[in-house]
């Protein structure tokens, strides 16, 4: 038996009525057309109706300039109370960014990076690896990228990150991240996005593979994510195939992240950044305390 709050709500939305309204097609087609439904195309073929036929020889395309994508603004402190208020808000108020299949990504369970790079003579585009410890899920999760983005991510649909400087302790630890472009995201100033991106911590004894695929990236402008399978940390990766060309990957210190930053995704609870000497202001202090609240608050 539904609870009263599950009472006030089929009443508040008017539950039955609505899907008595999308279920009856009959009486919808009624409403709409009268008695006689005009379900052929012969029944709106009349004598009085013009054809007109197609002029233009070339696509039409708009006048004007598209606008460039901007990155996108952190705000500072809380949200407005009524930034989020679902009474007032449609379903055009509602955005969703994300590459991510959850439950592909749920299934693979990445467990690791893997950094392949040639000497500069090759001019041999550096590889990202991504380690999955199930290799259908990771074929699949790849497959879906292909299938979405092509080969060339053109556009920069996927954001890849590597965050640096995430522990003090560990001087050569970092976060990789997989989400959307934010910059890509459209709507009005009211519009609320959701972003699914996943993070990967990884804690090195030094920092050479990293930096090497680095130092080749910035070289070449460009790198390649491919996926490998990693069973366990006892085993090598094995790579998969599947590659796929990124536009950018995004590299910066854990220290510039604010609280209101999708990438504070990538800290620790018990974060302790590396925060460059004489900096008593940095953004990730706020970040910080934020994570700290969240954790009371669950």
């Amino acid at each position: 038996m539904p609870d009263e709050k599950h009472l006030l709500t089929l009443e508040k939305e008017n539950v039955f009525g609505r899907a008595l309204l999308f279920s009856n097609v009959p009486m919808m087609t009624e409403n709409i057309f009268g008695d006689h439904e005009p379900l052929r195309m012969a029944d709106h073929d009349r004598p009085e109706f013009k054809t007109y036929p197609l002029l233009r020889e070339r696509p039409w395309k708009p006048k004007g300039k598209a606008e460039a994508a901007t990155p996108p603004r952190f705000g500072e402190g809380e949200p407005p109370p009524a930034m989020f208020d679902e009474d007032k808000m449609t379903h055009r108020d509602y955005g969703v960014l994300s590459p991510i299949d959850i439950p592909k990504w749920n299934a693979a369970h990445w467990n690791g990076s893997v950094f392949i790079t040639a000497p500069p003579e090759f001019n041999m585009f550096p590889i990202l690896g991504l380690a999955f410890a199930d290799r259908q899920a990771a074929l699949a999760i790849f497959e879906g990228f292909h299938s979405r983005y092509g080969k060339i991510d053109v556009k920069g649909a996927i954001r890849v990150a590597i965050i640096r400087g995430i522990s003090c302790k560990q001087p050569h630890a970092y976060a990789v991240s997989v989400g959307p472009s934010l910059e890509l995201g459209r709507g009005g100033p009211e519009t609320v996005f959701a972003y699914v991106a996943r993070y990967n911590r990884m804690y090195p004894s030094n920092s050479d593979n990293l930096n090497r695929f680095l130092a080749e990236y910035h070289r070449l402008g460009t790198a390649q994510l491919a996926p490998f399978h990693l069973p366990s940390f006892k085993d090598a990766p094995v790579p998969l195939g599947n590659a796929m060309t990124l536009k950018e990957i995004v590299v910066r210190q854990a220290w510039q992240i604010c609280e209101n930053d999708p990438d504070i995704s990538s800290l620790d609870e018990d974060a302790d950044p590396y925060i460059p000497d004489g900096m008593t202001d940095a953004p990730v202090i706020r970040a910080i305390e934020k994570l700290k609240r969240l954790r009371q608050m669950s």
